[in-house]
């Protein structure tokens, strides 16, 4: 809220509102589409996507994106 209303004292005021409701969960956004945690197997995506679940102990990296569409196609590449 505070990035979207950034010279409104609403922004600040709504997105303590978020944190506080919030608690100890983490929360991603805003607009976002999803997340996909292959370390865990977590999977927060409701598009068809590339990838596999790292092996125990495995590496892989962090694709951060403002589009998921760049996201989807870079999990359908080989």
């Amino acid at each position: 809220f505070l990035e979207t209303e950034a010279y409104d004292e609403d922004g600040e005021r709504l997105q303590a509102e978020l944190v506080a409701a919030a608690g100890q969960m983490p929360v991603i956004g805003p607009n976002c589409y999803g997340l996909i945690n292959y370390a865990d197997g977590a999977l927060l995506w409701p598009d068809q996507h590339g990838g596999i679940r790292l092996a125990e102990g495995g590496r892989g990296v962090a694709i951060i994106t403002q589009s998921s569409n760049i996201a989807i196609n870079m999990t359908m590449q080989k």
